[in-house]
């Protein structure tokens, strides 16, 4: 117990303070010098790596200049260009922040569980790597599904409206995870400490020279003082990311470290829900059933990805049979992708008028038909590896179906006029949906259900045989 809590402390603090960094980086950015923010950042990683790892910096020179160079350019792109390419491609409010949160948060994660299962496929464990690719699914998916029920109307609308600054987003994510990967293994062969050192001075200096050929300069640093209090708040959290980010990649690998980056949709609704509980807050936007779905099918994900990185497990005893089984109903959930599952209406007023508009919208368009997707992938998982605990957590994708059947991936849509759209929610124009459970879509969540209950079955079974040969054994031992 000592050590299972001595292994989780890590990442546990991992996702915490990403979750705060994540948090204040859409409070920030956007309101203050994009920059002059990094350069912050950069300030407050130098100086913490200092203060950890001070003690090796007399010995930088021994690491040659190959792995200084390598250092310091993963360092300049994981902890400078990353997030500099975010704060720079928010303005203000727009994207929002849900949808920062989820490009700039959970889909960083998710760059490192796609980096993971590309190694265990090389590594020749290929159901390892497929189990793995179901995991993100159902995380991706159950994000999703807890911002979109923020607030309604929601204003989760991914590559809807800033689609532009959202890839620019992504693409500083794959820069993360690459830096930290690069840096980790470093620190494996070097310590930990050099790697670091080198990694946050080149940061630092990107940073420096940046800052310097902006439009304000470094006079724009004395607007963070407006902020202050939320900067500091923030370059701690960032600094102590890239130290825990690390450590957690170097000792329990890219996809473990890569489910503490998907958590923050879980994490900032827990604090929500701590304040109502404790009545000291206003009005509640969030719907909280389809958060409760969100939470269930990323839980179900991240049991999936915490197994599919461990241990090699073996195929399920009727693994011909189950396949039979899963790919049907894969088949059926990818059939549903591309059926009706959400009716959309909008009633909007213009001068004493009221326009009506009503579309369907398919399963790829929803968060339900990507939970019958997840859903189905996480049985396949099951049937190729899995311990128990991993088959009751994929039954939360069948719980969350119903609880997110009405949650579409984006409210907003290009085919209406944007004056409308932006009166959603007041008495000018509002937007509600219902939703359709196509006939592919019931026989995959059946089919998950179905699935999913033989093979735990067959686990009890196989439990209660161990149990009964461990009592023979005793008896045999002791007549008595």
């Amino acid at each position: 117990m000592k050590d299972f809590l001595r292994r989780a402390a890590a990442p546990a603090a991992l996702a915490l303070l990403w979750s705060a960094h994540t948090a204040f980086m859409v409070g920030l950015s956007g309101r203050l010098p994009g920059a002059a923010l990094t350069f912050a950042l950069t300030i407050g990683t130098l100086v913490l790596c200092a203060i950890v790892c001070g003690r090796d910096l007399t010995t930088v020179r021994d690491l040659g200049p190959r792995v200084i160079a390598t250092a310091g350019a993963a360092g300049a792109g994981g902890m400078f260009l990353a997030p500099y390419l975010v704060v720079t491609h928010r303005y203000t409010d727009a994207p929002p922040g849900t949808e920062v949160l989820f490009f700039a948060g959970v889909v960083w994660g998710i760059w490192a569980v796609l980096a993971g299962a590309v190694a265990l496929w090389r590594s020749g464990r290929i159901p390892a790597g497929a189990a793995t690719l179901a995991g993100g699914l159902a995380v991706l998916t159950g994000a999703a599904g807890i911002l979109g029920n923020w607030e309604r109307p929601s204003s989760f609308s991914p590559m809807v409206r800033f689609a532009g600054e959202e890839l620019w987003m992504i693409a500083a994510g794959a820069v993360f995870v690459l830096a930290g990967i690069v840096i980790a293994r470093l620190m494996r062969l070097y310590g930990p400490g050099r790697p670091l050192l080198v990694a946050a001075s080149a940061a630092f200096g990107a940073a420096a020279i940046t800052v310097s050929l902006s439009a304000e300069g470094f006079g724009g640093l004395s607007r963070l003082a407006d902020e202050g209090s939320a900067v500091v708040v923030w370059v701690t959290a960032w600094a102590m990311v890239w130290l825990l980010w690390t450590r957690v990649l170097s000792t329990q690998g890219v996809v473990r470290a890569g489910i503490c980056l998907t958590l923050t949709p879980v994490i900032l609704p827990a604090l929500s829900l701590v304040e109502k509980l404790a009545g000291v807050r206003g009005p509640d936007p969030m719907v909280w059933s389809g958060v409760a779905g969100g939470l269930l099918l990323t839980i179900a994900g991240a049991v999936c990805l915490f197994e599919a990185s461990g241990r090699q497990t073996a195929p399920h005893r009727w693994a011909r049979v189950m396949w039979w089984l899963a790919g049907i109903v894969c088949f059926a959930a990818v059939v549903g992708l591309f059926l009706p599952a959400l009716a959309a209406s909008v009633a909007a007023t213009r001068q004493a008028d009221v326009l009506s508009f009503a579309w369907d919208m398919p399963g790829w368009e929803t968060v339900a038909g990507w939970t019958a997707a997840s859903g189905a992938a996480l049985l396949c998982a099951s049937v190729a590896q899995g311990a128990w605990w991993s088959r009751v957590a994929a039954l939360g994708a069948v719980a969350a179906y119903p609880l997110l059947a009405r949650t579409p991936l984006h409210v907003l849509t290009r085919g209406l006029s944007s004056d409308i759209q932006q009166d959603f929610g007041t008495t000018y124009a509002s937007v509600s949906f219902s939703a359709t459970m196509s006939w592919p879509v019931g026989i995959a969540i059946v089919g998950v259900a179905v699935g999913l209950a033989v093979l735990l079955f067959d686990d009890l079974k196989a439990a209660m045989r161990e149990l009964t040969r461990r009592q023979r054994r005793s008896l045999r031992s002791d007549p008595r």
